[in-house]
């Protein structure tokens, strides 16, 4: 699904673009009004995606028993290449902004791979930045949960794609004015190195998330949760006063605190809140404060 939605986000992507590339012809030539021109058209382009994606999973959720598996397919694809869309024209407003407007390029792989090199990087260090913002989205609020994944996507293959400009202009800063055997034996080196680093870093962000895994379930077992399977069972609870009425306790509660690494929770007897918090010795469990 993921490869054709990537396919029908292209085809629409296509004639979107070279529309575009003829209204700014015939406009104007200075770069600032293509830019807002661009501009216009990603914020245009992301409203739109985003109400069509809205439109579909919310149809596929209230008519999934009534609608016929055509249709379903239907909005299924739909809601896999529209954001793709979005990508592509969020991709082409920050290019003709950093690239035309600020180093007077025509186009990313005409300027220096140094310049590319700051995009990619600038890219991964605001995108991340914005997405921590998004982590309080209330999670029971699924329009708000889709809007967030629409932006997550946009702004990850904006910077995947970064990354690929540059290489692709640092290979052919690297491989000028060599011919023949030594322009591929360069080549399969530089090919042998990109996918070492990527392996590596790859097996480090693997080995960060398992260790968050690691704590999260520590935190569940010291509080009798067990957040091993794919929703949260109660192991063990502590008896109550038969003369006092137990608070409700529900496990879905918890799913989104062990994101935060940190969770409030209220003893059943003593009715006092008890904070839980992962630290690098291990996981702390700490009295109320007065």
């Amino acid at each position: 699904p993921g490869g054709l939605g990537l396919a029908v986000g292209y085809a629409w992507n296509l004639p979107a673009t070279d529309l575009l590339t003829l209204l700014q012809d015939a406009t104007t030539e200075n770069r600032h009004f293509r830019f807002f021109i661009q501009a216009v058209y990603s914020f245009t382009t992301a409203f739109l995606v985003q109400q069509g994606t809205l439109m579909a999973s919310r149809r596929l959720l209230a008519e999934a028993a009534r609608i016929s598996n055509f249709e379903k397919t239907l909005l299924t694809v739909l809601m896999t290449s529209l954001p793709f869309l979005q990508a592509w024209a969020l991709l082409d407003a920050l290019d003709d902004f950093f690239f035309s407007v600020c180093w007077e390029c025509e186009s990313p792989t005409e300027c220096s791979f140094q310049s590319n090199l700051c995009f990619a990087i600038g890219a991964v260090f605001v995108f991340t930045k914005i997405t921590s913002l998004m982590d309080f989205v209330p999670i029971e609020d699924l329009d708000a949960q889709r809007r967030k994944a629409l932006k997550q996507n946009s702004m990850m293959l904006t910077a995947g794609w970064a990354w690929k400009n540059f290489f692709l202009t640092w290979e052919e800063d690297l491989l000028k004015g060599q011919e023949g055997y030594k322009s591929e034996l360069t080549l399969c080196l530089l090919l042998l190195i990109l996918w070492l680093g990527c392996g590596a870093m790859y097996h480090w962000a693997l080995t960060i998330q398992r260790g968050k895994n690691q704590r999260r379930e520590l935190m569940a077992s010291s509080i009798g949760l067990d957040i091993t399977s794919d929703k949260a069972t109660e192991i063990e609870r502590p008896e109550v006063d038969a003369g006092r009425e137990e608070e409700a306790w529900e496990p879905e509660d918890f799913q989104e605190a062990w994101k935060s690494q940190e969770i409030v929770v209220t003893e059943p007897i003593k009715k006092e809140p008890v904070r839980v918090s992962a630290t690098p010795a291990g996981t702390q469990i700490s009295p109320p404060q007065a």
